[in-house]
């Protein structure tokens, strides 16, 4: 059985709905589930947040809608990794630049339980 290339289905599923925003008007989600086959359309939107677009949401009655601010993109969204360190270890980075073994194990595992789950978004 052949795998899919989720990441390329999904660019182009991206690519679809920055398409319908592009003329930067008011558009509801079903129009986005239905662009995106009634897939996840918020995620696209993400993607697209990712690269640099910038997305106005406002409800409208029971419904939401969405509107590209701007076709050029700004700078591409950073992803961040939440990590919980010891107050003791954040004073002792901040004051000398240095890790305690516990701090660095704990990075490191954050970080690999976000490359983890990004690799499980986009194989």
């Amino acid at each position: 059985m052949a795998m899919r290339d989720h990441k390329a289905e999904n660019a182009s599923v991206t690519a679809r709905v920055l398409r319908l925003l592009s003329d930067c008007e008011w558009h509801s989600y079903r129009e986005l589930k239905k662009v995106t086959g009634g897939g996840r359309y918020s995620a696209r939107l993400y993607d697209l947040e990712l690269e640099g677009f910038e997305i106005s949401r406002r409800e409208s009655g029971k419904a939401k809608e969405y509107r590209l601010v701007s076709t050029v993109p700004g700078s591409p969204r950073h992803v961040r990794v939440k990590v919980f360190l010891e107050a003791s270890d954040v004073r002792l980075l901040l004051t000398s630049g240095r890790l305690t073994k516990r701090a660095e194990s704990v990075l490191r595992a954050a970080f690999a339980r976000y490359e983890d789950s990004k690799s499980k978004k986009s194989p």
